[in-house]
């Protein structure tokens, strides 16, 4: 194709941006700069339970006691201690750990060498992880340009966006939109059960894809044959959260209070009550979440375009959620890329580039004894800045929608 006759020029830039990504990530935390080195993967899981031990954060204390003193064994995700997320990425993160710590820890060794090992296993973790997220981003990429023939110009969007640069490695979020845009594209070329598969994993890796689920099933029930096979798709991709609940109750029960004990994080609300932690943050954005639900099923009842109305249903619901953090904008930038026009898009970049923003100037706020999670902080006024310009492309989007 004349299009792709340049595609190993993006290809290359893709990759260099990759690997400098990786490169700031990599040489910011030697240099002590937590704003650009911070990663979920490294600090907020793998420290927390292995390097500087929090002891809410374990179930069983003899496992991570008996690799504290000697022992090299790997304690057990869901079971041995707290783990926040879904099970797909519960399952990556006990393979990576266990490789990390039999590449890292020898068979014999004192409890005095403990965090020698430990910080060795944190740096090896978190470059596998930093493997997977861009073999997935690298083949997301693939699965636009070749099976959703989106052009390598326009892709430029996805491979210099920001948000991508700075949290790529931040946590798991590029992986579960890699599942989303293979369930897009089984999904039109009507193959139902693989959709669902896709989908339902998707879910089991970040839980908002569950929202466009509605549209998808909403859409399959013209046909018989075709929901039948999606949601049997979509229960199997599912099939991780039963393993989970029958594997470690307790690990899914801690999971459950963990995402139900979370504080407003970048939530909109706070315009409204500057108070983090108030429950009224979370029953705004049921009754919210409801409303992008309903909204979402009006504009495919009107428009009869399933990918409108899922993308239309995944801004509202990410924008208008209780937590936002900072990386879960990567769920939203191909999907921005396929149904926003330029003009739309130009203002979605803004966005972009405020999201990224987000995290350097958190670190630096908090280094300055600022509080970073109020509002009348520059943090704050940044991620306020850039939920206003997503819920602007959102209530757009909608009206013209409506009107078209």
């Amino acid at each position: 194709m004349s299009h792709d006759k340049d595609g190993y020029k993006y290809i290359a830039l893709l990759i260099v941006v990759m690997l400098l990504s990786l490169f700031v990530k990599i040489s910011a935390q030697v240099s002590g700069l937590t704003g650009l080195s911070y990663s979920d993967i490294k600090y907020g899981v793998f420290s927390t339970r292995f390097v500087w031990i929090e002891e809410d954060k374990w179930f069983n204390r003899y496992a991570i006691e008996a690799l504290r003193s000697g022992a090299r064994i790997c304690p057990l995700v869901y079971k041995d201690y707290l783990f926040e997320y879904p099970p797909v990425i519960g399952l990556l993160w006990q393979f990576t750990t266990c490789l990390s710590i039999y590449l890292s820890f020898p068979e014999k060794y004192s409890s005095n060498e403990y965090q020698l090992y430990a910080q060795k296993a944190s740096q090896i973790n978190f470059l596998i992880n930093a493997f997977i997220l861009s073999t997935a981003y690298m083949l997301l990429i693939f699965v636009l340009r070749k099976k959703m023939n989106i052009y390598y110009k326009k892709l430029l969007l996805l491979i210099l966006s920001p948000s991508v640069f700075m949290y790529l490695f931040y946590n798991w979020d590029v992986l579960c939109i890699f599942l989303y845009v293979l369930s897009i594209y089984f999904y039109s070329t009507k193959r139902y059960f693989e959709s669902g598969l896709y989908l339902g994993l998707s879910v089991s890796t970040k839980l908002f894809t569950i929202i466009p689920a509605v549209v998808y099933l909403i859409d399959a029930a013209r046909s018989r044959k075709a929901l039948t096979r999606f949601i049997l798709g979509l229960m199997m991709g599912l099939l991780p959260f039963v393993f989970l609940i029958v594997y470690s109750p307790i690990g899914f029960r801690a999971f459950l209070q963990y995402h139900a004990s979370w504080y407003c994080e970048n939530c909109i609300y706070l315009l409204f009550i500057n108070d983090i932690f108030s429950g009224i943050h979370k029953y705004l954005s049921i009754i919210a979440e409801s409303l992008v639900v309903i909204l979402a099923i009006t504009v495919y009842i009107r428009q009869k375009d399933l990918h409108i109305a899922s993308f239309y249903s995944l801004l509202g619901a990410i924008s208008l959620s209780y937590v936002f953090s900072p990386q879960m904008l990567l769920l939203l930038i191909p999907l921005a890329l396929m149904n926003l026009r330029s003009r739309d898009y130009s203002l979605f970049f803004i966005s972009d580039f405020l999201n990224a923003l987000i995290v350097p100037i958190f670190f630096v706020e908090l280094g300055l004894k600022n509080s970073p999670w109020n509002l009348g902080s520059l943090t704050q006024t940044v991620a306020q800045l850039r939920n206003i310009v997503l819920l602007y492309i959102y209530a757009k989007g909608l009206m013209h929608l409506r009107s078209s």
